[in-house]
């Protein structure tokens, strides 16, 4: 899964465990640059608040229809 191609987008992200997660990706995050050494997208939620959410937690991820 390419996470850095959804950086600035609207997504939507369904997670392993079947919660769904709707906003804009303000942040990539590689295994890299990252501790724990993951690879992980931050999103800004329609509450305002982030959230760090790491690849494998992620089941599907699209971008919403505007």
């Amino acid at each position: 899964m390419k996470l850095k191609q959804f950086e600035g987008e609207t997504v939507i992200v369904v997670l392993q465990s079947g919660e769904r997660r709707e906003g804009v990706v303000t942040d990539f995050l590689s295994s890299d640059e990252n501790n724990p050494p993951k690879d992980s997208i931050i999103m800004r939620l329609g509450n305002n608040s982030l959230t760090e959410i790491y690849a494998e937690e992620i089941s599907t991820i699209s971008l919403r229809s505007r």
